[in-house]
């Protein structure tokens, strides 16, 4: 066989795409997941399912189907040694491309072919969909209904300009880019990227970088993905305080658009930082809220949210910037009613 007619079957070879599924007691939601990626028109696939300390049947759902699909390989908690979920399940990936997956959610079944396809057309590094978000008590597959699609619409977008909506202050636009899940990545675009052990804010420590580390993203309109809203259980006094550790993530947003001097980034990070520690404020304040060193913590939040505050100042005064100077203004006098 000659080189040429060898290198022509190689190129013709279609890529690998590694789908990473966590699962975490998901037993309602986990066999609609799966089976939206087992049926995807695109098959070179591997599907690796990553089971944390599941307490219901998720972990023998899995097992089922990784005995019906030989694409499937399930791990446990057996094998996760405290690492986060997905930094464990990329040093089992083998694909050319990335994509994840929550185990409450589900694809569309041309997902993975339109994300591949939209990608190598416009040569980018990430690719990413629309997606509709459904609360669980108001979802049944069986009545489910595919949406409408609007006219296709692709939009290329640069590293610092995806970085800059994850701070928009529409939501949909923010949630939009500052999510793992609705994206398909270039598995180059992953190198170095440390995903921390708290899995609640993974997106807010992760996304950004894996953005700064692509050339180009590709942003299209079509919803592909569907991202069922788990149903929480909780006593209304026991605050979680591990919804503190947003602002740690913040912390990183703020070190890294310094060292980038991006002032810019800085303003729209600041900005939404302010609304996240007043919204924090509000919670932890409640009466019904019962939080060991209480007044420790909100004296934490309190100077944090006044040397943010500050800095912006400085920022706008270096910079002759008006820019989102009225919306944080706004989340002063709102926070105004808790300063002492």
């Amino acid at each position: 066989m000659s080189n040429n007619v060898k290198r022509l079957m190689h190129e013709e070879k279609p890529s690998l795409i590694s789908v990473i599924v966590t699962v975490k007691n998901y037993e309602n939601l986990i066999k609609n997941c799966i089976e939206s990626i087992i049926d995807q028109t695109y098959q070179r696939l591997e599907i690796i399912l990553v089971v944390d300390s599941t307490l219901d049947s998720s972990l023998e759902i899995c097992k089922k189907y990784e005995n019906m699909d030989a694409r499937i390989k399930v791990f446990n908690d057996n094998f996760l040694d405290n690492t986060n979920m997905k930094s464990f399940a990329l040093t089992k990936a083998h694909g050319d491309y990335i994509t994840f997956i929550n185990g409450t959610d589900f694809i569309s079944l041309n997902y993975i072919e339109y994300m591949l396809k939209i990608l190598k057309k416009y040569d980018a590094n990430i690719s990413e969909c629309e997606f509709l978000s459904i609360p669980e008590m108001k979802f049944n597959m069986d009545t489910f209904e595919v949406p409408k699609q609007e006219e296709e619409k692709e939009e290329i977008l640069s590293s610092l300009k995806a970085i800059e909506r994850i701070f928009d202050e529409n939501e949909k636009v923010s949630l939009k880019e500052k999510v793992l899940w609705n994206k398909l990545y270039k598995k180059d675009v992953l190198r170095n990227i440390e995903f921390p052990n708290d899995s609640n804010y993974e997106d807010d420590f992760v996304t950004y970088k894996l953005f700064n580390n692509a050339k180009k993203i590709i942003s299209s309109n079509q919803i592909l993905y569907a991202n069922i809203k788990k149903a929480t259980y909780t006593l209304k006094s026991n605050y979680n305080l591990s919804r503190l550790n947003v602002m740690d993530a913040y912390e990183n947003y703020l070190s890294f658009f310094k060292n980038i001097n991006s002032n810019i980034l800085l303003k729209k990070a600041c900005t939404k930082y302010l609304k996240i520690i007043l919204s924090l404020r509000k919670e932890i304040s409640s009466v019904d809220v019962i939080v060991e060193n209480k007044d420790e913590i909100l004296d934490k939040l309190d100077n944090k949210f006044l040397s943010i505050y500050e800095y912006l100042h400085s920022l706008e005064n270096n910079n002759s910037s008006l820019e989102n100077k009225e919306l944080y203004e706004e989340y002063y006098k709102k926070y105004k009613f808790y300063l002492k």
